[in-house]
């Protein structure tokens, strides 16, 4: 038996006040690839969200996501996290503190220094695929020139691709020391979310 959270194990703590008692300890178990107690949204990690965006495999409740799990990663991961695809497949409430984040144009993603190097560097990308990036650049540095192409003329099969590709190179990026290459894979998954998902949420009443 492990605390430590796996692929197919996922663990969740809550804090007991002074008073509490086991016997008012809630305590669930789920088995199965697809089965995820409603108590255990609240154990969701940031790594859990952002693989989710990617390989689409967790099956997880878009309804808890929304209600359980966004809110309090929002803190910890200074507001940045994939959203729309659990936006647009949930029919419940948005709480006001997660509206207030949604970006209605993925330029709104760029930092200061990503529009500016979008800039520099519009003729090095423009006219050019992403595999294409990829080879002239290799994989790190081609990841960050990606962030600096045209988003409204991309491949959006290419660039899913592409992020499968990278994070089964990279499965432990999240618990690597590589700040810079986190922050942009993270911001580059954010992108594709929105994409992907961004017209879908606008038949959601409540977004």
């Amino acid at each position: 038996m492990t605390s430590e959270p796996t692929e197919t194990l996922k663990v969740a703590y809550w804090d007991l006040e002074d008073d509490s008692s086991i016997e008012n300890l809630e305590f669930a178990i789920a088995i199965g690839p697809n089965t995820f107690s409603k108590f255990g949204y609240k154990g969701l990690t940031v790594e859990d969200l952002f693989f989710d965006i990617v390989f689409d495999d967790k099956g997880f409740d878009a309804n808890c996501v929304v209600s359980e799990s966004l809110l309090p990663l929002f803190a910890s991961n200074s507001n940045s996290l994939p959203l729309y695809k659990y936006i647009s497949k949930s029919s419940c409430e948005i709480n006001p503190k997660i509206q207030k984040y949604i970006k209605n144009s993925w330029e709104e993603f760029l930092t200061k220094s990503i529009i500016k190097d979008k800039i520099k560097f519009h003729d090095v990308v423009t006219g050019k695929s992403i595999n294409e990036l990829i080879d002239e650049f290799e994989l790190k540095k081609g990841l960050y020139m990606i962030l600096l192409m045209d988003f409204d003329n991309i491949e959006l099969d290419e660039l899913h691709n592409f992020l499968v590709y990278f994070s089964k190179e990279n499965k432990n990026l999240f618990s690597s020391d590589d700040t810079v290459l986190k922050s942009n894979f993270r911001k580059l998954v954010m992108i594709y979310d929105w994409l992907k998902y961004y017209e879908e949420c606008k038949k959601n009443p409540c977004f």
